[in-house]
């Protein structure tokens, strides 16, 4: 109690006032305080002031010890960690707090870092800034596992490097620039694509790493600044194969998370090893070519780009995603996905049988929408049209010997 009587002589028991203002008057006036204050268990008997106070206390020694950003959201600044603690600050103190984490974090105000000037400190003040002493051989075990473990290498299937030919040149240059650099430094990993009912295994146990790249790629080979608003997605297999790569809206109130996560992915998952993405050095993007459509394997889905403007990916339902034009929202093409589960139920979109199968995209688009009659039907219209627009008949698409038992 002697600790709580020492916090209490300095807050006093104003449960009215902001608790970030009381932290910040006991920091100022009592470091060792605040220090022992955020590194101890207050009982549920002591005011319910100070109680607000210590579990904030807790919240920032968590923060400082991680990197952690300040996003805008509906209910005003949220400090959110790598790990995913969260606290809001009142917006009018937002950059009183954050001078305060500063302080608290021992950087200086004018200088480039923290101060290393050398200078004595108490126990309490090593304990807030290393951690408790029975948590050090946990995380020197964990980091030696992290250094230790062999890397997890990412690579896409010779089939998918072939599709890139007849691909936009931007899905080229994007795999060698974006994609790396989410592989490498990721926001955000979840385990499991949500694809419905009757998808893959491979695909539904696949992994999605989520990242911000500061460049978008052109097909010209040229760079521009990143979207507002988006995070870059590469999606792969559960054997680490990379089947789709994306520019997709970012939630606003999760920065580095995909919006609608929840829905189609699995939970969080943290990364127990570091990244790599294995790619030829010689992979160079081909001329691309409207009338060709190509189905991945890897992720069961065929992918149709009507025109070669650079774009976004949005998520329609579990089998279609289109493709819309970063400048204009415009469509520019789109995926289908779960090829085997829509083959197995509709016939009528296989135009050439076995020993290899070739299946009309326009078909295949139609039988995607005759499972989910009720959503976004104006969607299905507008690509439908935009397929026989053209000069040319909409694209076939051949598709492996394996699939035939599906088609049956």
């Amino acid at each position: 109690m002697l600790l709580v009587e020492r916090v209490l002589s300095i807050v006093g028991d104003t449960p009215d006032q902001s608790a970030w203002e009381r932290l910040i008057r006991l920091f100022t006036t009592d470091r060792e305080a605040f220090y022992l204050l955020a590194g101890e268990q207050i009982g549920a008997a002591v005011p319910a002031s100070i109680r607000d106070v210590a579990t904030l206390a807790t919240l920032v020694r968590a923060v400082t010890s991680e990197t952690f950003e300040i996003a805008d959201t509906h209910e005003g600044p949220l400090i959110k960690t790598r790990s995913g603690k969260q606290v809001l600050v009142p917006g009018p103190m937002l950059d009183r707090v954050t001078q305060f984490l500063r302080e608290v974090d021992g950087k200086t105000t004018t200088g480039s870092g923290r101060d290393y000037e050398g200078k004595p400190i108490s126990e309490a003040e090593a304990r807030f800034k290393l951690g408790d002493t029975e948590t050090w051989d946990r995380e020197r075990a964990e980091l030696h596992k992290q250094r230790t473990s062999r890397p997890r290498v990412l690579k896409v299937s010779d089939g998918d490097l072939t599709h890139l030919r007849s691909h936009p040149a931007y899905v080229t240059h994007q795999l060698l620039q974006c994609a790396r650099r989410v592989i490498l430094a990721p926001t955000s990993v979840f385990k499991g694509l949500r694809r419905g009912d009757g998808s893959e295994p491979d695909v539904d146990n696949g992994w999605a790493y989520c990242g911000k790249p500061r460049r978008v790629y052109l097909n010209d080979g040229a760079f521009q600044p990143a979207p507002n608003g988006m995070v870059y997605v590469v999606y792969s297999d559960s054997e680490n194969f990379v089947f789709d790569w994306d520019w997709v809206a970012e939630d606003p109130h999760g920065p580095g998370y995909p919006l609608d996560w929840n829905l189609r992915f699995g939970n969080p998952h943290p990364l127990d090893t570091d990244l790599v993405l294995d790619l030829p050095g010689d992979l160079q993007p081909g001329r691309f070519d409207a009338t060709r459509a190509c189905y991945s394997r890897r992720g069961d889905c065929i992918f149709c780009y009507m025109t070669d403007g650079e774009s976004f990916a949005e998520r329609i339902n579990p089998d279609l995603t289109v493709f819309r034009g970063l400048q204009k929202g415009e469509y520019t093409g789109f995926k289908i996905k779960n090829i085997r589960r829509i083959l197995s139920v509709d016939k009528n979109i296989v135009i050439k049988d076995a020993p290899g199968l070739t299946v009309s995209v326009d078909a295949v688009l139609f039988a995607s929408f005759k499972r989910s009659p009720d959503q976004s039907s104006d969607v299905y219209q507008v690509l439908i049209k935009a397929l026989y627009k053209s000069d040319s008949e909409p694209p076939v698409v051949e598709v492996p010997p394996e699939l035939a038992p599906f088609a049956a």
